[in-house]
């Protein structure tokens, strides 16, 4: 059983938290915390730690993300620990540990460590890098990190440069460190992130880190954080750019194993993408039968393995056009092409079955094309896919596709946006507006967005945001309820009414029932659809069907 979380920040030891006997313990940067992560990499709340009979479950209740096992650990859903995981959270590691004699110090407590433990290179915390050529780069804390790896930014005149630091040194660590130097440093090509230097950090285990190009636009992640999908227009360009480099490793002889968006780094500007992290690189030989096998468990990501992979069949270069194909779907849905909520057995199941969602539910606007494209390099046999990176791409792309790239996505998919915002007891009125709404979405003439459209599992706050900032006019669902409601009323109206100031969004308020307007002075300052005094609820049903329709035909003539 867990008893203790040893906590070390950055590597170096920080304290052994006992854990208290209490059903729930919270984790975060709040002082008030059980566990306190001081650092702005944690959110104030950022965990919850739920015993769950003999055990515990760690429950990630932050913005900002958590992983245990090397994964990410779904929001809001209970994950079980076992003795031996690591939890990382910003960037601290807590291992977690069983009962020893150090836990006499009373649950609850941190234990800080004594004078023979770990210390920062630093009084400041400052970590200092030597390549091999004797070039010196400083960093801080890391900014992300990688399956056997932690992430820094240099500082000062090196603030271009990363430092990729392999900490553990074990044989998996070393392995991967010294294919990522071989395989990478080898690929010259303008889409694969060169590898600058390399050395050994000055710890008693040497550990071996290598010096890349610090990306400053993120990751492909990054762009999926911050919008529900992309059109096949607003994307192409990126991922034109990532199949040259993966067909170029391809005609290298090389099998990149781990194509994700994580391993896509993007420029400042991002109009260009980097293919980075060789570390699960493989070799095949380019004249004769390919010979990597590969265990599912060694390497690679679960979501973005391939079946042949899953069944520990041989891997090649069309192994990593089905995790192209996963990433370009993500990109073009915002989902992946299964469950992400189911355990990644039974993900991986449906993969070997060629069990995968149509994406046109998840992006209407998507269009057969694209769609048969994912579908065919998302075929369960390798030969059945398209031969290389590009033509997918070739596939998905619309024979006119000229629009810019995420930076100034502008383009949406489908027509313009209607957000519709209600309380979840007014829902019957919901359905009712959207049925009027639907034969325009049906012809493509726009896209009515409410919650229904956030998939279980994913960040349900992160598409509520980036639908509000999407929208080509808003309608209101007004009610005691609605304005009873903390998220309707507290978060979704100061938006919405603060788009209407800075870009002329339309606001339809529909008045569902009697309710105290003025006590919401900006609702009550907006047109209604219908008199506050002629709420719906006191119409006959003819009566409302006109003014529902009345909505249907006036976001017609302004969209």
């Amino acid at each position: 059983m867990i008893r203790a979380l040893n906590v070390t920040r950055s590597g170096a030891f920080v304290s052994k938290f006992i854990l208290p006997k209490q059903d729930v313990i919270t984790i975060g940067r709040d002082a008030n915390s059980d566990l306190v992560l001081a650092s702005s990499y944690v959110s104030r709340r950022h965990a919850e730690l739920h015993r769950a009979g003999d055990g515990w479950a760690i429950v990630d209740t932050s913005s900002n993300g958590l992983q245990v096992r090397g994964r990410a650990v779904v929001r809001l859903e209970p994950f079980p620990l076992s003795v031996g995981d690591q939890i990382v959270i910003g960037d601290y590691a807590l291992l977690c540990e069983a009962a020893d004699a150090a836990q006499a110090a009373g649950a609850g407590k941190s234990i800080s460590p004594g004078p023979s433990a770990a210390a920062p290179a630093a009084d400041d915390g400052t970590m200092r890098f030597q390549t091999t050529d004797r070039t010196i780069i400083t960093a801080s804390t890391p900014f992300a990190y990688g399956r056997a790896s932690a992430l820094f930014r240099g500082q000062g005149d090196s603030s271009h440069l990363c430092v990729k630091l392999f900490p553990k040194v074990d044989q998996d660590e070393r392995r991967a460190f010294h294919a990522e130097v071989s395989v990478q440093a080898s690929l010259k090509h303008p889409n694969i992130l060169p590898v600058l230097g390399a050395g050994l950090h000055a710890t008693p285990a040497g550990s071996p880190f290598i010096v890349l190009p610090f990306c400053a636009g993120g990751s492909v992640r990054d762009l999926l954080r911050e919008r529900a999908f992309y059109s096949v227009d607003a994307v192409m360009p990126l991922l034109k750019q990532l199949a040259a480099a993966i067909d170029f490793a391809h005609e290298s002889g090389i099998i990149h194993g781990d194509i994700k968006p994580e391993n896509a780094l993007l420029s400042a500007d991002r109009r260009e993408v980097f293919l980075s992290d060789f570390g699960m690189a493989k070799v095949f030989a380019l004249k004769e039968s390919f010979s990597t096998n590969v265990n599912v468990m060694a390497g690679g990501t679960t979501a973005y393995l391939s079946p042949e992979q899953i069944q520990g069949n041989e891997q090649t270069p069309l192994s990593d056009i089905y995790s192209f194909a996963i990433t370009a779907y993500e990109l073009l849905t915002g989902q992946l092409p299964f469950d992400r909520t189911l355990p990644p057995f039974k993900q991986m199941m449906l993969k070997v079955s060629g069990t995968i969602a149509d994406p046109l539910r998840f992006n209407p606007g998507l269009g057969e094309r694209a769609r048969n494209g994912l579908t065919a390099a998302l075929h369960v046999h390798p030969l059945k896919r398209p031969l290389s990176a590009i033509a997918l791409c070739d596939l998905l792309a619309s024979p006119k596709s000229t629009a810019p790239g995420p930076a100034s996505a502008r383009a949406r998919t489908g027509g313009p946006q209607v957000f519709i915002s209600y309380s979840h007891k007014d829902k019957k009125w919901l359905e009712r507006i959207a049925a009027h709404l639907r034969p325009l979405e049906r012809d493509g003439r726009l896209i009515v967005w409410d919650d229904r459209k956030i998939e279980a599992g994913s960040d349900w706050r992160r598409a509520i945001a980036t639908a509000l900032s999407e929208c080509s006019c808003a309608v209101l669902l007004v009610s005691s309820h609605f304005l009873a409601s903390d998220f309707c009323a507290g978060d979704e109206l100061p938006e919405l009414l603060s788009a209407a100031s800075s870009r002329g969004l339309t606001i339809f308020p529909v008045m569902l029932s009697p309710c105290h307007l003025n006590g919401s002075p900006g609702l009550a300052a907006l047109q209604t659809v219908n008199p506050p005094t002629r709420t719906l609820i006191e119409l006959d049903r003819g009566e409302q069907e006109r003014i529902l329709a009345g909505l249907a035909e006036t976001i017609t003539s302004l969209l």
